[in-house]
């Protein structure tokens, strides 16, 4: 198998069993799809910003 399908396996996976949840639990669902999914991307987008930026600040001395 190559990569692409392993990967397509796991997204049908992945979205059969949070469409199952969803089904069952609307009101997680909604609270999760609506907050949890952005804080999520928002701590991803900090996470590698602070990985490239405090080696940076580390070497020029600015902390």
């Amino acid at each position: 198998m190559r990569f692409g399908s392993y990967f397509m396996a796991l997204h049908r996976i992945l979205q059969m069993r949070a469409g199952r949840f969803v089904h069952r639990h609307p009101f997680l669902g909604f609270i999760s799809l609506f907050l949890g999914v952005p804080l999520c991307l928002m701590g991803g987008l900090f996470a590698g910003t602070a990985a490239v930026i405090l080696p940076i600040a580390l070497l020029l001395g600015w902390s």
